[in-house]
């Protein structure tokens, strides 16, 4: 079930967030795969991560690498988002494929064309 819900939400990322039409030249115009690991701690976390790196390299799509997200033990519903690169070292992805911070300057030179 998961697994399923997972793969809905890439799935309309990719279908849905088509940034081709864009003037910018650093915009990659094959698109772009966003997704929320916020299902599970830290192993789920990073086999949504897994998952979805497999599936933007077979749609030959940026992958936005999410923060991960820390619950804390003090309060039940108090989580923090950690940038990903807080745990792992970006420039070996680059070697598998492309991926993107979401910390990078170009999510807000997007606002208007993600959202149409």
């Amino acid at each position: 079930m998961i697994a399923v819900s997972l793969g809905f939400h890439l799935l309309v990322a990719a279908l849905f967030w088509d940034v081709s039409s864009s003037s910018s030249s650093h915009v990659d115009p094959s698109g772009y795969i966003v997704f929320c690991p916020c299902m599970g701690r830290f192993g789920n976390q990073a086999d949504q991560f897994l998952g979805a790196l497999r599936f933007a390299k077979a749609l030959d799509r940026t992958l936005v690498l999410p923060h991960w997200v820390e619950y804390r033990r003090a309060a039940a519903s108090s989580s923090m988002q950690i940038p990903f690169d807080t745990y792992f070292k970006v420039a070996p992805l680059l070697e598998y494929h492309r991926v993107i911070s979401c910390r990078h300057s170009w999510m807000t030179s997007l606002e208007g064309v993600a959202s149409g």
